[in-house]
C-alpha cells in the first residue's frame, strides 16, 4: 500500500474509509495504528468530513441521561449506551465527532467521549455553567468555553470567561466584562458553527430584544454580535426568537411569527452576513404545533427537514417541495418533553489518556 505514496494514502484513501473499518484497520499492524492515530491523519480526516454531514448520526438524549444513536434513514437505534450513574446529564455539545457532558449542578467534572470509538476521558476543570465545546483548527486543540455572571464585594455584576485547553490541560481566564444582558435559551451548551465559533442567546434589556453573542476559540475572545434576520428588528412586527441551532453546518434560527400566525425557520447561508439569512420554510401554528419547531437535520439534498416539536418527543419530516409533514418515528424513545437532540459525525478523533467505556 505504501507504494502508492504516503500522501495519497493519508489524504485520498484512509479518510474515505468508515470509522468502524478504521478501528479494525488499526489492529492490522503497528504502522497502521500509529498512522491512524497521528495528528496529521486526524487533521486530514476532519477536513475531509467537515465538507459533508451525510454520515452524521442523530443523538437523542432523554432525561435519564442515556444516549440513543440513530441513522436518519432508520427508526431503529444503531447504538444505545449509558456510562454514568448520575441519572441525568447536562450536554455541553458536540464537535468533530466528540460529545461533551457533565452531571447536573456540577461544574468541576466534565466528560468528553467519542460515540464511534466508545472512548471517554474525565476531566476536572472548574468552568462557568454557560459553556460550549469547540475545536481550534489552528492549534488542533479541543476547547471548552465557560462563563458565569458573578457579583463581587461591591455588588457589581461581572462576567468571567474561562477557556479550558485539552492540549495544555489547563484553563485560561480572560479579562472580566461588565454584562448589560443575561444569557437565555434552551441549550445546555453553546451552538457551534465552523468548529470554532460558539454562540449563545442573550437578552438585551435596552432593546427588549434577544441578541446572538459569539466566542471565537482561535482568537480567544468575544466577537461582534451575529445579526438576526432584519424582520426580527422591525418594530411594527411581533416576532419572537424561539431557538438557535445548527442545520447542515449553518447557523439556524426559529421564530414565532405572530403577524402571519406561523413558525419561521431561517438559515444563515454566509456566516456573519445578515443579508444572507434565508427563510427555509414556514409552518402554520396549529393545535399540534403550539410551542414551536426546532430544525434538527436534513436529507435528500436538504429537501426533507427533520423537525422536532418544542417541549415534546414528537418528530416530523417536513418536505420543502410540497409543504407536507409526516411523522418521524424513532423506536425506544420515552414519551417525555425532556429530550435533547444533537447531530454527531462519525469520527476517529482520538482522546489521549482516554478509556473504553462499557454500558451500565
Amino acid at each position: 500500500m505504501w507504494s502508492l505514496g504516503k500522501d495519497i494514502v493519508l489524504g485520498e484513501i484512509l479518510p474515505k474509509i468508515p470509522p468502524k473499518s478504521l478501528i479494525r484497520l488499526k489492529c492490522v499492524s503497528k504502522s497502521f495504528q500509529t498512522l491512524i492515530s497521528s495528528r496529521e491523519f486526524i487533521q486530514r480526516y476532519l477536513c475531509y468530513h467537515s465538507l459533508s454531514s451525510s454520515d452524521d448520526d442523530l443523538l437523542i438524549i432523554p432525561k435519564d441521561g442515556s444516549i440513543l444513536c440513530y441513522n436518519l434513514d432508520s427508526s431503529t437505534p444503531v447504538a444505545t449506551f449509558t456510562w454514568h450513574d448520575s441519572g441525568s446529564l447536562v450536554i455541553i455539545g458536540t464537535c468533530n465527532g466528540l460529545l461533551c457532558t457533565r452531571p447536573p449542578n456540577v461544574y468541576d467534572h466534565w466528560t468528553l467521549l467519542n460515540p464511534t470509538t466508545r472512548i471517554l476521558w474525565d476531566m476536572v476543570p472548574r468552568l462557568g455553567h454557560n459553556s460550549g465545546l469547540a475545536f481550534d483548527p489552528v492549534n488542533l486543540d479541543f476547547k471548552i468555553v465557560g462563563f458565569a455572571d458573578e457579583r463581587n464585594d461591591e455588588a457589581i455584576n461581572t462576567r468571567v470567561t474561562e477557556v479550558y485547553s485539552f492540549n495544555a490541560n489547563s484553563c485560561t481566564t480572560l479579562d472580566t466584562q461588565f454584562p448589560t444582558d443575561s444569557v437565555e435559551g434552551w441549550h445546555d451548551g453553546g451552538v457551534v458553527v465552523n468548529h470554532y465559533l460558539v454562540h449563545w442567546m442573550f437578552w438585551k434589556p435596552s432593546l427588549r430584544k434577544r441578541r446572538i453573542g459569539c466566542f471565537d476559540v482561535c482568537k480567544m475572545d468575544w466577537t461582534d454580535d451575529v445579526l438576526l434576520p432584519s424582520y426580527y428588528y422591525d418594530p411594527t412586527r411581533r416576532n419572537y426568537l424561539l431557538d438557535l441551532g445548527v442545520l447542515d453546518g449553518r447557523l439556524s434560527s426559529s421564530f414565532e411569527n405572530e403577524a402571519d400566525s406561523c413558525f419561521d425557520v431561517w438559515v444563515m447561508i454566509e456566516y456573519g452576513v445578515q443579508d444572507s439569512w434565508f427563510k427555509l420554510f414556514s409552518i402554520p401554528i396549529s393545535s399540534n404545533l403550539r410551542e414551536g419547531v426546532i430544525p434538527v437535520a436534513s436529507r435528500s439534498s436538504s429537501v426533507e427537514i427533520l423537525i422536532r416539536q418544542r417541549h415534546s418527543s414528537n418528530f416530523y419530516w417536513y418536505d420543502r417541495a410540497d409543504g407536507r409533514m409526516s411523522e418521524a418515528k424513532f423506536d425506544g424513545l420515552p414519551n417525555t418533553s425532556h429530550l435533547k437532540t444533537y447531530m454527531c459525525s462519525k469520527s476517529m478523533v482520538d482522546i489521549p489518556g482516554g478509556r473504553i467505556f462499557e454500558d451500565r
